[in-house]
């Protein structure tokens, strides 16, 4: 694969509990199939919260990943799914993913967007207190 069509990379994070912080673009990361395999794994244990961090990712989400994504990452892995400085383009892109999920009967999950790490882990702990 050419360095232009390398897939963007993503750095995964295990937090303590039942939180998982993704953070796309950030770094030299391993590919989409990699990650979607470790959050596999982490799903054995029981659904996680998933806060992704789209603070260091300039543009949109691109076509290739929307595709993957949507097939590799599995919803029922995750209790919710936090956004952290979503753009208008990342949020439209994920308000088609989570559209096309729910139609499907896929989507069970609630989803929120926030601007700062600490909003990130206030909505885990309220979603958390709500039973998610």
């Amino acid at each position: 694969m050419s360095p232009a069509a390398r897939q963007p990379s993503l750095f995964l994070e295990f937090l303590p509990d039942d939180v998982v912080l993704m953070r796309p673009g950030a770094g030299e990361g391993e590919e989409l199939s990699v990650t979607a395999k470790r959050l596999e794994e982490r799903a054995e244990q029981g659904r996680f919260f998933l806060i992704v961090d789209f603070s260091d990712m300039a543009g949109g989400i691109d076509s290739a990943t929307r595709e993957r994504g949507s097939d590799l990452i599995k919803v029922e892995w995750m209790r919710a799914c936090i956004y952290i400085n979503a753009s208008m383009p990342i949020r439209a892109a994920l308000k088609v993913i989570n559209l096309a999920m729910f139609l499907s009967g896929r989507a069970d999950f609630p989803t929120e967007y926030v601007k700062s790490m600490e909003e990130a882990h206030e909505t885990v702990a309220r979603l958390r207190a709500e039973g998610h």
